[in-house]
């Protein structure tokens, strides 16, 4: 029965990551002949570049050629070099923490202590990771944290998926509106000319709920990989799909609780990194690379041993680390075809007709679009929030409501769009295969999404916002 069960999840496989990325980008290439050239001008506002939404205007023709196309792969690599080099740099140095078994001592011991009560387990450890995406942090912090959701989740039972999804979906939770991030709030409101992070109580409810109905999914999933493993979305990659049934085995020694002390300094680094705006991936990825050195050191390995598993976790993550640079291809024939203004012009067109509450949901949509285009949430408030926010004045809506109808669909889709460096960053250290994270996390954001047009409805026939425009 075990073998038919398994025949069937074969069955249903997924094309291969880079199938689907070649794919799209194959598609976005070809709409550069289909859909005509425009743009906006752009205006300074309060020293940044924002479009001006009365001006766009459809300019020649720029599609982007088969050898262009194949160009903008190795161009996008070099875009995102910083993103790759610090997923390889983590990679090493965890390996070396991973050979010491220092983590499965003593995180791996406590989280499969509290094994049974997952429903408690999973939410607390999430929170911290929503309290960062409410100040709008998902970069690089997905990246440094993972490791350690990964440890989680395998003690509490689960595969790499669970461990994974706790992280992002942590952040995720806090980050979908942001009630005191810059990239998305703060830079939307100044172009509303709102106050700087007006309007958080609703965002921080908000948060709240995604955090509750995001742990309960992921508990949900856990419980059911725990009760047939055959169930995992990644079952078929033998890399991913471990158990840490016997970590009670690992004895706790002296040497293994130095290198633990070492590792939870190196989180106690980054966080302070976070307060003082020192954060970002060099700083990250430098952290654990000397942090890593100094444990394999701490321990006792050789420098030769402690170079043969940095080597090691180079290559364990090549696969997922070079996604990225891929993925950000789709974007780079897109912007140089000047198709993306001209969608968002079209677009917005469109839901200006509809009904109050309707165009407020329909704004929503329409940045969900935009955000396969724009992946990055300051940069899509510089394109979208220019026409939204004098729209919304038109139909009736709040510049509030316009506000979290933006950042619901810049927030929601960075974390299953292939395109988003904040995923495949995540998902390149999770070692998790992009198609067996979206059979997954797709009805997360399905959910998601129904819950944020709630609040939007909610904002609509509340008039959040209405005493500031």
């Amino acid at each position: 029965m075990g073998n038919e069960l398994k025949k069937t999840k074969k069955a249903f496989r997924m094309p291969h990551v880079y199938l689907i990325l070649f794919t799209l980008l194959v598609i976005v290439t070809v709409l550069t002949y289909i859909i005509p050239a425009g743009t906006y001008d752009f205006v300074e506002v309060n020293g940044k570049n924002v479009i001006d939404a009365d001006t766009f205007h459809y300019i020649a023709q720029t599609p982007v050629g088969l050898w262009d196309m194949i160009l903008a792969i190795p161009q996008a690599c070099v875009n995102n070099a910083m993103i790759i080099m610090c997923v390889f740099l983590i990679s090493g140095a965890i390996n070396v923490i991973n050979k010491t078994e220092a983590l499965d001592a003593t995180i791996g011991k406590f989280a499969y202590s509290v094994k049974n009560r997952a429903n408690i387990a999973v939410p607390l450890v999430m929170l911290p990771f929503v309290v960062l995406g409410m100040m709008g942090i998902t970069e690089p912090a997905n990246v440094a944290f993972i490791p350690l959701g990964l440890m989680i989740g395998f003690a509490l039972g689960g595969d790499a998926i669970v461990g994974t999804s706790i992280i992002l979906f942590g952040l995720s939770a806090g980050f979908t509106l942001a009630p005191f991030g810059t990239p998305t709030t703060a830079n939307a409101q100044m172009i509303a000319g709102i106050p700087m992070y007006s309007g958080w109580q609703l965002r921080v409810i908000a948060a709240i709920v995604y955090w509750l109905v995001n742990s309960a999914l992921i508990v949900s999933y856990l419980k059911k990989v725990r009760t047939d493993p055959l169930k995992s979305y990644c079952v078929n990659d033998p890399d991913v799909v471990k158990s840490y049934g016997d970590v009670q085995g690992v004895e706790l020694t002296k040497r293994r609780l130095a290198v633990f002390i070492i590792f939870a300094v190196m989180f106690g680094i980054v966080v302070w990194s976070v307060f003082v705006g020192l954060c970002n991936f060099q700083f990250v990825s430098c952290v654990f690379f000397v942090g890593g050195i100094i444990s394999g050191i701490v321990f006792g390995y050789s420098p030769n041993k402690i170079c043969e598993y940095l080597a090691e976790g180079f290559a364990q993550i090549a696969f997922g680390a070079l996604m990225i640079g891929f993925a950000g291809a789709i974007s780079l024939v897109m912007t140089n075809g000047n198709i993306i203004h001209t969608c968002v012009h079209a677009a917005a067109s469109v839901i200006g007709n509809l009904p109050p509450a309707l165009t407020a949901i329909g704004m929503n949509i329409l940045n969900i679009f935009v955000n396969f285009f724009i992946i990055s949430g300051s940069g899509q408030a510089f394109v979208v929030m220019p026409i939204m926010s004098p729209l919304a004045r038109i139909v009736g809506v709040t510049q509030q409501t316009a506000i979290l109808s933006y950042q619901l669909g810049d927030g929601l889709t960075n974390f299953i769009y292939p395109q988003s460096s904040v995923l495949m960053a995540g998902l390149s250290v999770g070692r998790i295969s992009w198609a067996d994270w979206a059979k997954f996390a797709g009805k997360f954001i399905v959910i998601q999404t129904v819950i944020g047009w709630a609040f939007i409805i909610i904002a609509t026939l509340t008039g959040y916002g209405a005493a500031l425009g």
